[in-house]
């Protein structure tokens, strides 16, 4: 499988580039790859970006700012293909990556599939299963999905800038239906702001956790920046606090002895009401997590406080080893 696009002024970009070098290319291209000993098993699939799209006579659906954008052309070619077929179904780019998926049969994403276990455990059903591209930006084909199916619960497996527009854009939808996720930062939410962040989210840290380390953390880092600090930035403390713990500790700088030194089970401060422990077999940091939901807005002091902390997970007398994948699910090990 290979993702070609042809350099700038061969793309037919409006401004720089034009329409008959483009398509002498793309023939080019394709012509070559026809010649070659694996075109009997070859599919080609020729299709652009949605900017633009001034060719079109045909108006978009109605639905938001956002989308459905102008119709864009897909060509298939393929000793498979339907000679002089035109298909009129509704497709979008994702499209190419279910084709691959399905085609090859590939295996489900171990979070994937850990989601879809905890689900059918807890009585519910998948509704629909959607592969949105990493550089996606426009998620109106799969809100208007959404709006279709009405499902009892909308779940993300969306990370960084992605989780902003998806939260901003099923805002602007005015989607009724509630909406919870995997991965989530503080950051991506303050980028969606107040008015549009709704949901249950987890979280690994949040400015308002309940700690002696954390509250000190937090005056420090707001005098210092004029702003609360993020999970992230949360994160690289407690990584560089784990190090210096480890070589004041050990007093070496020796990698293998530092490794062991956390293999063994040393507690770190993670900023939080309980220690966290590097698990030996997969280093795994072991913590406490949280979600997050959105505050009343009478209780809303600024910009960056509209997200209201739950209380920790697990339970003070429960084992921190039950948010973290066993071996039987998790692949990755050092040992």
């Amino acid at each position: 499988m290979s993702f070609y696009k042809p350099q700038g002024n061969l793309n037919q970009h409006a401004g720089y580039a034009d329409v008959a070098s483009g398509d002498a290319h793309i023939a080019d291209v394709v012509n070559k790859l026809r010649q070659s000993p694996q075109w009997k098993h070859m599919l080609i699939v020729v299709t652009y970006d949605e900017n633009g799209g001034f060719w079109d006579h045909a108006a978009p659906p109605k639905a938001d700012k956002w989308g459905p954008g102008t119709r864009i052309p897909a060509i298939i070619v393929s000793p498979y293909a339907k000679k002089g077929y035109v298909d009129n179904s509704l497709y979008d780019t994702s499209s190419v990556l279910r084709f691959i998926t399905r085609r090859w049969s590939l295996p489900v994403l171990d979070g994937i599939a850990l989601r879809d276990k905890a689900i059918q455990a807890n009585g519910g059903t998948i509704a629909n299963d959607e592969l949105v591209p990493t550089d996606a930006t426009d998620f109106s084909p799969y809100l208007l999905k959404i709006r279709q199916a009405k499902p009892d619960l909308v779940i993300s497996n969306l990370a960084g800038n992605q989780i902003t527009n998806f939260i901003k854009q099923y805002s602007e939808f005015g989607l009724p239906f509630p909406i919870a996720g995997f991965g989530f930062d503080t950051a991506v939410a303050w980028g969606a702001g107040a008015d549009s962040f709704a949901g249950t989210w987890p979280t690994t840290w949040h400015h308002d956790v309940n700690a002696p380390s954390a509250k000190a953390f937090v005056a420090a880092f707001t005098k210092k920046f004029g702003k609360p600090p993020e999970n992230q930035a949360w994160g690289e403390y407690v990584a560089f606090r784990s190090i210096v713990q480890a070589i004041t500790e050990t007093k070496t700088l020796d990698t293998a002895k530092l490794i062991d030194y956390f293999e063994k089970g040393a507690q770190v401060d993670v900023l939080k009401a309980r220690k966290g422990v590097y698990r030996a077999w997969d280093h795994q940091l072991l913590q406490e997590m949280y979600t997050v939901t959105p505050k009343p807005k009478a209780q809303v002091k600024d910009k960056w406080d509209f997200m209201l902390l739950g209380s920790s997970v697990p339970g003070p007398n429960e084992s921190l080893e039950i948010l973290a994948p066993t071996m039987q699910e998790n692949a990755c090990t050092f040992t």
